[in-house]
C-alpha cells in the first residue's frame, strides 16, 4: 500500500488547478491563463502537486518557441477526490448484511483481507518485527497504529480506523483486517477493536511465540 497523496483544499488555488487537470492535461501556460496567476506561481504549485503524488507529467506539446510539458492527475489521486466511496461502501455493507448471516458476512470480509494480503510481501524477522512491518503497512494506508505489548503477547493498537465508514455499520468488517494480519504474520490474530460510533479504534492481539 502506497502513502495516500494529499489532495486539494476546496476553494484554494491548488484546488482550482486540480479541477482543471482532472478535466484534461494542461500546460503551465494554459493553467496560468485559466486560473489568472503567473507561470512561476503555477510551476510552484505543480512542483508541490508532483511531490505529493497528485499530478505528474504526461508528455509534451508544441509551443510557439519550444515544447511545453503537459500535466495531469495521477491515477492514485483520482479516487481520493471522490466523496462517493464512503457512502457507497456503507450502503454496500448494509445490503450484504440483509442478504447474509453475521457469520457469512464475517467470512466474506476475512476472504477480502486474505486477498489484500496476497498483494504484499510477507515481512521477515521475529514476531515483533513482523507486527511492526504490518503496522507500517496499515499506517501507509491511512491508519494510525503502534505496536505495544501486554501479558499475552504483542498488540497492534490503532488510534483511528481506516475502515470506519463500514465498521460503524457492521463490526464484521473488522474481519478483513484480522485476516490481512494473520496472512502477513503467519499466525493467529485476535480482533479486540473498540467500536465507538464516533471514534472507533483498531486493536489486534498477537500471542507471544514461545
Amino acid at each position: 500500500m502506497k502513502q495516500s497523496p494529499r489532495v486539494a483544499d476546496t476553494g484554494s488555488t491548488r484546488a482550482r488547478l486540480v479541477d482543471l487537470l482532472r478535466r484534461e492535461p494542461r500546460t503551465v501556460e494554459e493553467l496560468a491563463v485559466a486560473v489568472g496567476i503567473s507561470r512561476n506561481a503555477v510551476r510552484a504549485q505543480l512542483a508541490a502537486l508532483e511531490r505529493d503524488g497528485v499530478a505528474h507529467r504526461v508528455g509534451q506539446r508544441r509551443g510557439p518557441r519550444k515544447p511545453s510539458h503537459a500535466y495531469a492527475i495521477t491515477a492514485a489521486a483520482e479516487p481520493l477526490l471522490s466523496r462517493l466511496y464512503a457512502p457507497v461502501a456503507r450502503q454496500l455493507v448494509r445490503e450484504l448484511a440483509e442478504r447474509m448471516t453475521s457469520d457469512e458476512l464475517h467470512q466474506l470480509f476475512r476472504a477480502v483481507g486474505a486477498r489484500l494480503a496476497a498483494e504484499h510481501p510477507h515481512p521477515d524477522g521475529d514476531i515483533v518485527e513482523r507486527v511492526r512491518a504490518a503496522s507500517a503497512l496499515l499506517n501507509a494506508a491511512g491508519a494510525i497504529t503502534e505496536v505495544t505489548a501486554d501479558d499475552h503477547g504483542v498488540v497492534l493498537q490503532g488510534y483511528a480506523c481506516p475502515l470506519s465508514a463500514m465498521t460503524t455499520v457492521r463490526p464484521e468488517v473488522c474481519g478483513a483486517v484480522e485476516a490481512l494480519l494473520e496472512a502477513l504474520l503467519g499466525q493467529t490474530v485476535t480482533e479486540r477493536c473498540e467500536r465507538s460510533r464516533t471514534a472507533p479504534r483498531c486493536r489486534f492481539s498477537v500471542p507471544a511465540v514461545k
